[in-house]
């Protein structure tokens, strides 16, 4: 059988691995949306390289639809807000209709670009108001992946296996963002369990 694309297939395989391990480590924790979030990543990540190595196009689609379902993910994570919860639903509808007859992906990073711009915004008020734990982490990481989604879309034989390595990034700071978010809320709550005794 023949590998098409062996580098990409193999940054791929890498991103994939390593968001699988943040979603163990995740879910071990307690914080069980960022774990779906990091877990439909590694799928995405191990179908779409599956689709470079192979040129199958039934690996496509899964791949597309699984970073969607991260996206969605990600602003379930990020807020309680039942408000972000809605529009985020909405979101990934549109997202889900919109690329049954699309391919590029471009539309992709648009729908992740408009989840991470959601959070940054986020996190950006709750830096200066609160002074948030996870915001320097989270703001990280959404920078990264700015830069990343950037490198990708410049034509050159290596933009995907570069933007693998950058996103990898950017997905760690996310993942020690989520992280520092989700001790901070186990510590708040906490109180309000012991008063419930």
């Amino acid at each position: 059988m023949t590998i098409h694309e062996p580098m990409t297939l193999a940054t791929d395989y890498i991103v994939a691995l390593a968001t699988a391990i943040f979603a163990v480590l995740a879910w071990q924790r307690g914080a069980r949306l960022w774990a779906f979030m990091f877990a439909f990543t590694a799928a995405g990540a191990f179908l779409g390289g599956t689709y470079h190595g192979t040129e199958n196009l039934l690996w496509w689609k899964p791949a597309v639809y699984a970073i969607g379902l991260a996206s969605f993910f990600l602003l379930l994570a990020v807020t309680s807000s039942r408000t972000i919860h809605a529009l985020a639903l909405v979101q990934f509808m549109v997202y889900a209709t919109w690329m049954i007859g699309h391919d590029s992906f471009l539309w992709v990073i648009v729908d992740y670009g408009i989840s991470l711009i959601v959070v940054l915004s986020m996190q950006l008020f709750a830096w200066v108001r609160e002074h948030a734990a996870s915001a320097p982490w989270l703001v990280g990481s959404v920078v990264v992946s700015a830069i990343a989604a950037g490198v990708q879309q410049v034509p050159s034989r290596w933009h995907n296996d570069v933007y693998h390595i950058v996103q990898l990034g950017s997905l760690w700071l996310m993942y020690r963002g989520a992280m520092v978010m989700s001790a901070g809320n186990a510590m708040t709550e906490q109180p309000a369990i012991k008063n419930a005794r």
